[in-house]
């Protein structure tokens, strides 16, 4: 988890008896949680919190709440999430173990995902519930406004979300108002009222006022609570009430500092000390005040000043911790800023002592930061931050560092910090300047241990490595990796999962799968030795996809199936960073011709895509599914993906295995839909040419441009493309790429009438693929293969398998023939059939279905049995493709 989380923001603030009741606003929000937020939004000191905690002594057992009081420092996301989690760990013991894993994994998982797992856990809570943000208002991180907007997108139906904030913050407020989603209470209506400002400054208060001087405070004050608190604070004691009365005017800020200064002074001179030393903190326990003031009353102080409403606020059950009301601190600051400046430096240096020694990190910090201690405030920050960064709390570091800029060039560690920071910011440009400067540091030998400066030199190649990467800098990633690795700890995980995975990353790219494998091998090492499942469930999938390049479908389909086990919750619900997993599974069982269970993944893919936001997942997902269709008669539903893919990769940059894949898909649908104008048109877009497949990565597109040139009648220059290509996959061991070459060149052949040529290399293709059940690499080139496999099964070759080969081609001319034409159908479709055949036409699963109309996941299913029957349909595609020749879409 991250640096120690104050538990104290997680408490709800107990309700006060003495207070003045407010059931109006209480019923207010009583009604609202039906709603998916309650904003209570006002300035400083209207009673938001304290309204809050009668609300919710109101409600009793019948109604759960988990409370989140916010600071600045709360602004990096990792740590936002990290303590929402921590909040809702009251309602569920073991809530978020999943989230928290994927929060904490290395490299980092993107906000999406996470967001998604949350949303998932959150589902899985079995009582209705309230989350309530406090301070919302310290929020300034637009990530953090995303993630909270996503959150209530999705809000599950049992929570109900509360923020209480002095400004209004960016959130889809205007839209959540239109639905009838949003319950606000503002300043208007938090506004004590005469008769409450009556009940409270008499009975609360203990004063004696007449109805006039009561309205006159009223409305001179705007009923504006601690305003009145001040004023009654200020009274008590006075026999002239009525001047006092009288005079009290003046703006918001002058009526704080003269009233807070009134209260001070009618306060003995040992709660005045006490007051002025603690004023610094924004929160207080017993022996944190002690060290402040070098005394041993701290928790008989604390308990009298809550006894005598002197704004303090408890923070837990037990009543340990307290923090004053805001502004009453602000001025008691301003106070001490004006009378007792030279005792500054001293009082935050006991803070922070205190502080590191429980344990307290960023509270140390700050603490430090404030009282302009910049030497003790780098020592924290050299201590603490490489967790910070694999955590990616960057925009906490990154303000720790801008604290302490005078000192970075003078320390290593610290430039080691900034860089990292700039590297995962995206602010590359000047890294390698702190990246000199560390080494030049290092070589001066600061610091002077020889085991730290290994770990720094380390550290600055694991940063190199980084950027290597990101440019696509193969050899230098391989060259600075192993630098890295050579230098950093062996129990830096973090760090060292980040290399082995770019190295990994550079030795696939560079074609040594054999190399690859290691590095990905150790990375599983390296993640389970951490019990980081997610890097775990990453290395597993590179793994995989690389044993079905190689040609090894089952031994991938095996590791893909444990990396999916790992990436499910506790109750069996996969979890988003099972994407590839599911991607590649669903290719698998295509490939064995087992096209249920590939849609069945291949829509868990598309669905799980959709959730993270991640663009290149979504096409991806869109391209398999589309190839599915297509292989199941379903042309136009085919063609439809391909124009939603087209349209997203309008808006978005892909990766060069996404943007390969999708080209090839491009060029083969239009190939079998006999357009080949528009074929040659993507194939000039891509730049393919004879002299240009020199990129392994490229193959797929390449295998794609020989069909065309096959179509063209092309075939001696398919030929000499071909034998490029299938030397460069067997350098690099990618048989599985080879087997579909030699599908083609086999192909080739026959169309050139030079059968024994044609027969070898379709020997040698079968000889590959039979073990591992290769089918739709044969069933996907249509009749030209089926005619060659007859021609095979005839001399002999591979008899079982070319017999169960077309025998699944004589099954596909069965469905293709039995799929009626343009007959109509025998009952016409209810109003709801129809709306959930238009959803299925979408790519919707029967999940997907349920949410979208409100109805159960077996009443969808029902549905669609009666679907398929009165249009004579036997697969879903099928029964779009019979849908669209009667007219229904």
């Amino acid at each position: 988890m991250a640096s120690s989380l104050l538990t104290t923001k997680l408490y709800f603030p107990l309700a006060r008896t003495s207070l003045v009741s407010r059931p109006r606003l209480v019923d207010q929000l009583q009604a609202g949680k039906s709603d998916s937020l309650t904003l209570v939004s006002a300035p400083a000191g209207y009673g938001k919190t304290t309204l809050m905690s009668e609300w919710r002594a109101g409600v009793g057992q019948d109604f759960s709440t988990a409370w989140l009081s916010l600071d600045n420092d709360d602004n990096d996301t990792t740590r936002f999430l990290t303590y929402i989690i921590a909040a809702l760990s009251s309602l569920k013991p073991d809530f978020g173990e999943t989230t928290l894993a994927l929060l904490q994994s290395s490299p980092p998982l993107s906000t999406g995902v996470i967001l998604t797992s949350l949303i998932n856990e959150l589902g899985e809570v079995d009582k209705t519930f309230s989350f309530i943000f406090d301070d919302y208002h310290v929020i300034t991180n637009h990530p953090i406004h995303e993630a909270v907007t996503y959150l209530l997108d999705h809000l599950p139906p049992q929570m109900h979300l509360v923020i209480l904030t002095r400004a209004d913050p960016p959130l889809p407020l205007s839209r959540l108002r239109a639905r009838g989603q949003l319950t606000e209470i503002r300043a208007a209506d938090l506004r004590f009222t005469t008769e409450e400002a009556t009940a409270f400054l008499n009975q609360v208060m203990g004063l004696v006022l007449s109805k006039d001087q009561v309205e006159a405070l009223e409305q001179r004050t705007e009923g504006w609570i601690a305003g009145l608190q001040l004023a009654a604070l200020s009274m008590q004691g006075r026999d002239d009430l009525q001047n006092f009365v009288s005079a009290f005017t003046g703006s918001y800020h002058y009526i704080v500092d003269y009233l807070a200064d009134e209260v001070l002074n009618n306060q003995s001179e040992s709660v005045q000390d006490f007051l002025l030393r603690t004023s610094i903190l924004d929160r207080m326990t017993a022996p944190l005040c002690d060290a402040l003031t070098d005394r041993s009353d701290g928790q008989t102080m604390l308990e009298k000043l809550e006894h005598a409403n002197l704004f303090l606020v408890p923070l837990d059950d037990e009543q340990h911790w307290y923090r004053y009301q805001h502004l009453f601190a602000e001025a008691i600051r301003n106070r001490l800023q004006k009378t007792h400046s030279d005792w500054l430096f001293s009082l935050y240096r006991s803070a922070t002592e205190w502080y590191e020694q429980h344990g307290f990190v960023s509270e140390a910090v700050r603490s430090a930061i404030a009282g302009e201690d910049i030497e003790r405030a780098a020592q924290l920050v050299e201590r603490n931050a490489l967790p910070m960064v694999m955590r990616r709390e960057l925009v906490m570091l990154a303000n720790w560092l801008k604290a302490v800029e005078a000192l970075i060039y003078k320390r290593p560690w610290l430039c080691v910090y900034q860089a990292w920071v700039l590297f995962f910011s995206g602010q590359r440009d000047v890294i390698e300047t702190y990246l000199q400067k560390a080494e030049h540091l290092v070589a001066a030998k600061i610091p002077t241990d020889r085991v730290e400066e290994q770990h720094i030199l380390g550290q600055i190649a694991a940063i190199r490595t980084g950027l290597a990467f990101v440019h696509g800098d193969t050899t230098h990633v391989i060259v600075l990796a192993q630098q890295a690795l050579e230098n950093l700890p062996e129990d830096n995980l973090e760090a060292r999962t980040l290399v082995t995975y770019a190295l990994g990353g550079a030795f696939w790219l560079k074609g040594d799968i054999n190399a690859a494998s290691r590095a990905f091998e150790e990375l599983d090492r390296t993640g389970r030795t951490a019990g980081n499942m997610p890097v775990v469930v990453m290395a597993l999938c590179s793994l995989a996809r690389l044993h079905s390049l190689k040609g090894q479908l089952r031994r991938a389909a095996e590791i893909y199936r444990e990396a999916m086990q790992l990436a499910s919750s506790q109750h069996g619900q996969l979890l988003p960073i099972a994407a590839e997993a599911c991607a590649g599974l669903g290719q698998i069982f295509y490939e064995w011709n087992d096209l249920d269970a590939a849609r069945d993944h291949l829509e868990r893919y598309a669905e799980i895509s959709q959730l993270s936001g991640v663009v290149s997942y979504r096409i991806l997902s869109q391209v398999l599914l589309a190839r599915l269709r297509q292989a199941q008669g379903d042309s136009i539903g085919a063609f439809d993906l391909l124009h939603q893919v087209e349209q997203l990769k309008e808006r978005s940059a892909l990766g060069i295995d996404t943007d390969t894949l999708f080209a090839a898909y491009r060029i083969n649908i239009r190939l079998n839909g006999g357009d080949l104008e528009s074929a040659a048109r993507v194939s000039q877009e891509q730049g393919l040419s004879l002299e240009g497949a020199r990129n392994w990565q490229r193959e797929p597109e390449y295998s794609a441009f020989v069909r065309l040139l096959l179509a063209q009648g092309e075939n001696d220059v398919a030929l000499t493309l071909l034998n490029q290509l299938i030397r460069q996959a067997e350098s690099v061991g990618l048989l599985g790429r080879v087997i579909e070459l030699l599908v083609l060149q086999a192909l080739v052949f026959h169309a050139k009438d030079a059968i024994p040529q044609a027969l070898a290399a379709l020997e040698r293709s079968l000889s590959l693929a039979q073990e591992e059940g290769y089918m739709r690499v044969f069933l996907d080139e249509g009749t030209p293969m089926a005619e060659l496999l007859r021609l095979a099964g005839s001399h002999g070759i591979a008899p079982k398998y070319v017999t169960k080969l077309l025998s699944e081609f004589d099954t596909l001319l069965v469905l293709e023939a039995a799929i009626p034409t343009n007959q109509p159908i025998v009952e016409p479709l209810s109003e709801r059939e129809l709306e959930i055949l238009r959803l299925v036409a979408e790519g919707k699963s029967n999940r997907q279905i349920a949410e979208a109309l409100f109805i159960a996941t077996g009443t969808v299913k029902k549905h669609l049995n009666t679907i398929f029957g009165k249009l004579g349909a036997q697969s879903r595609t099928h029964c779009v493709a019979r849908a669209r020749e009667v007219n229904l879409l």
